[in-house]
């Protein structure tokens, strides 16, 4: 018979645990809900600037998402599966997306987060 491994007592906590992305983003930039898509590239939403963090969630059936910036030299395809999310810490400001397979009605969240700068100590 194996030896029981025998942990530490838990520590007592000062404050109560914050979820970490509530500390970190505190601003944030969304569609108007769930989009649905066609089979040509639609513009989804075009940020005010740059976010930190871009959360894609798709919905119904897959799709393929284009992150570029306003002058399209710096483009990235996502593919994104059906029922997934994705955060991507890729930084641009405009999301165009498609169905990833034609015939498809694609339904894509897509959400920047923008993060507090920190605190110098």
């Amino acid at each position: 018979m194996r030896p029981r491994a025998l942990y530490p007592a838990p520590r007592p906590r000062t404050e109560a645990a914050v979820p970490i992305v509530a500390t970190k983003y505190e601003r944030y930039e969304s569609t108007n809900g769930p989009q649905t898509l066609a089979d040509t590239d639609t513009e989804l939403i075009r940020f005010s600037g740059r976010p930190d963090q871009i959360t894609l969630s798709a919905r119904a059936f897959g799709a393929l998402v284009t992150l570029s910036d306003r002058v399209s030299r710096e483009t990235h395809f996502v593919a994104v599966q059906a029922g997934e999310t994705v955060n991507t810490d890729i930084s641009r400001e405009i999301v165009t997306a498609r169905n990833l397979l034609a015939g498809s009605n694609a339904v894509l969240h897509v959400t920047g987060k923008w993060a507090l700068p920190r605190e110098v100590s």
